[in-house]
């Protein structure tokens, strides 16, 4: 029976209540081995019009979001959403983690602080940024990553907000993914990485994006996959899925 059972749960909390949701953990299965389990829940209300004030709204659902994790016994919690940890601010993220480590006793992060220490992993000062948002979100998330003394040094932002994101197809999602990586990595030639934060369906465009563009690609799993299983041994090195998760 023991093989049928997952070694490590990591746990999601998405920035939107939760719902229906299928590509997210298929991306995430096609990465990872299948001992890993990927339990997800949502803040409620979720990041809706993309406001400094809804983060701090949503953000309060928070510690319920935990408990349910925990009752799935999950050995890292996430809070996932770049959006929400920009909105909030790095100092009221590291607080929020802090805490909740204290609280739980278990690993917590965020999936921006993932991507960051998967960017310092890498050696990465500048990035640039094909994201589903712009705008004030856009500002939040370059002084964010200000204050680790990483550079966006180009971004190419479409505008939406959670709404119009979820109401794409897979396809579209797909594709726009793909479009983003490429736009801006001809805009920034010279920055260190591309990153996709800005959606779930990422993962396929990891592998033809270094082949193209000859540097690094970080979107929202595989940068949260390495820092909770790569970086903590749960798992070794996984080939053919880009530089960061072959590292």
């Amino acid at each position: 029976m023991a093989e049928f059972m997952p070694k490590f749960r990591l746990g999601g909390v998405a920035p939107h209540a939760a719902s229906v949701t299928d590509w997210a953990h298929y991306q995430f299965y096609y990465l990872v081995p299948r001992s890993v389990l990927f339990v997800w829940t949502g803040l409620s209300p979720g990041l809706a019009e993309m406001t400094a004030k809804d983060a701090i709204e949503a953000i309060r659902s928070w510690d319920d979001c935990v408990e349910q994790l925990m009752r799935r016994k999950c050995d890292w919690i996430e809070l996932e959403g770049v959006p929400v940890s920009g909105l909030l601010g790095r100092d009221r993220v590291l607080d929020l983690i802090d805490q909740t480590k204290r609280k739980t006793g278990v690993s917590v992060c965020s999936r921006l602080e993932s991507a960051i220490a998967a960017m310092q992993h890498l050696g990465v000062k500048s990035v640039a940024i094909g994201a589903s948002w712009g705008g004030k979100v856009s500002e939040a998330i370059a002084k964010y990553l200000d204050a680790v003394n990483i550079r966006v040094a180009a971004e190419a932002g479409l505008g939406q907000n959670l709404a119009e994101y979820s109401a794409q197809t897979e396809e579209q999602v797909m594709r726009q993914s793909l479009e983003q990586g490429r736009k801006v990595a001809a805009l920034a030639p010279k920055a260190d990485a591309i990153w996709l934060p800005g959606g779930w369906i990422a993962a396929h465009t990891i592998v033809p994006l270094e082949r193209e563009f000859g540097k690094p690609v970080i979107t929202n799993f595989n940068g949260t996959i390495w820092n909770a299983l790569r970086r903590t041994n749960v798992v070794p090195p996984i080939r053919g899925r880009g530089k960061l998760l072959a590292s």
